[in-house]
């Protein structure tokens, strides 16, 4: 059965070629989490099928265990690492039908010892670039587990024997189902996989963490269609990655996750035509006008699954905390982006999963190439009556005139 690290590794091979850092994790044989890195040299790196007796090695490896695959496997459960010796006397390349490509190695193994070892399991590791933290730049070789078949029948080589194994390894996707639901991950299913699975998590029947094996920084590509938003501004069409950024239920609004633009949209844009916070955010017309248009420009799959949420900003005008009700989609606060500061009220939120999880790197999505490098918005004023905070792709927090023009990419909740 292939892996989780398989899919991920999959999925990032898929990402957009500007993307600088994978946020797609992959666990190591050690069961330790990395992310996948997608634009350096040797991604994905390959090394050459071949016999690895060490279970922290890269290669085809032979184990004594048969219990069960799943594709939370992140090594051999029961690594044979003496006493034999195994060599690929044969690769064959083909196509199951309908279309599902394989590999097929026959394996001669010998025993060495001279007591009986029989084998239950076998599995292929590889060697991927991969960062210890998502967005993060120390990268190197991560040797990750991506296939563990059990085999039909277990064999047992008497001493000084040999045998045959034939292994295949199947690249098709298999996905596990609960209750008649696959269990896709967010990034390679289709719209109408994800869609169930939402709609099977908010009814109960499934858990998008333990039985999805969906997890915070998880991306998915969406497309939004044209718009223009009240105040005449226009956005093409356009495609842009999504983000898990946590799993908490957020302000009583009934979610099961909720997601962040990992990409701000094309065209910049202005928080207010003057710089003035009064009123707070719900009286700002990014709240008012381009957050609603954007809403109504969402995929149908998503944009009928929005729960409608609350957030709190703060009002420098009346020195008081504000709800602002009814909001589909919503600019984050920087509290929920940097955690407590002096640029802002703490009142607003608190710190995000995705957030906390990426540390100084909060922020640095291939979506700020698209604009032009510049800042991005969040819902929170600065302690001042005509500035907004906003966030840079280097991670850092700042202000800026209500009446610039800078990057949007909202969270919200399903």
């Amino acid at each position: 059965m292939v892996t989780k690290n398989f899919k991920n590794l999959l999925a990032a091979t898929l990402q957009s070629s500007d993307s600088s850092y994978g946020y797609l994790p992959v666990q190591n044989v050690s069961g330790r989490m990395y992310y996948l890195c997608s634009r350096y040299d040797r991604f994905p790196y390959l090394r050459t099928a071949a016999f690895a007796a060490a279970a922290a090695t890269a290669g085809i490896s032979v184990g004594r265990s048969s219990d069960a695959e799943s594709d939370a496997d992140y090594n051999l459960h029961d690594t044979i690492t003496s006493g034999v010796k195994v060599a690929i006397t044969n690769t064959i390349i083909g196509t199951d039908e309908p279309g599902d490509p394989y590999l097929r190695y026959h394996l001669t193994i010998t025993n060495t010892t001279d007591s009986p070892i029989t084998i239950g399991e076998v599995g292929y590791k590889q060697t991927v670039r991969a960062s210890s933290g998502p967005g993060r730049t120390d990268y190197g070789d991560v040797t990750v587990l991506i296939d563990r078949t059990v085999l039909d029948v277990p064999i047992t080589l008497a001493g000084r024997d040999a045998g045959v194994i034939v292994y295949k390894l199947k690249t098709n996707m298999v996905y596990p189902t609960k209750g008649g639901i696959e269990m896709v991950p967010f990034a390679l299913g289709t719209d109408e996989q994800i869609a169930a699975m939402i709609d099977a998590a908010q009814l109960g029947t499934i858990d998008l963490q333990e039985d999805g094996g969906w997890n915070v920084s998880d991306i998915r590509k969406i497309h939004i269609s044209a718009f223009t938003d009240p105040a005449g501004t226009s956005y093409p069409e356009q495609d842009i990655e999504i983000v898990i950024s946590s799993f908490a239920e957020y302000n009583n609004c009934g979610n099961v996750l909720q997601f962040d633009f990992k990409d701000c949209l094309s065209v910049l844009k202005r928080m207010h035509p003057s710089n003035s916070t009064a009123g707070g955010y719900g009286a700002l017309e990014m709240c008012t006008d381009t957050i609603p248009a954007l809403v109504d420009a969402m995929p149908s799959w998503i944009k009928n699954r929005l729960k409608t949420f609350s957030v709190y900003a703060w009002d420098p005008s009346a020195n008081e905390l504000t709800e602002v009700e009814d909001c589909k989609l919503a600019l984050r606060a920087r509290v929920e982006m940097f955690g407590p500061g002096s640029l802002s009220s703490d009142a607003e939120g608190s710190i995000v999963d995705l957030y906390s999880k990426l540390g100084d790197f909060r922020r640095k999505y291939q979506g700020y190439s698209r604009a032009n490098n510049t800042y991005a918005w969040t819902r929170t004023p600065y302690n001042a009556s005509n500035m907004h905070c906003v966030y840079s792709s280097n991670g850092s927090s700042s202000w800026n005139n209500l009446t610039g023009a800078y990057g949007i990419a909202p969270f919200g909740c399903m």
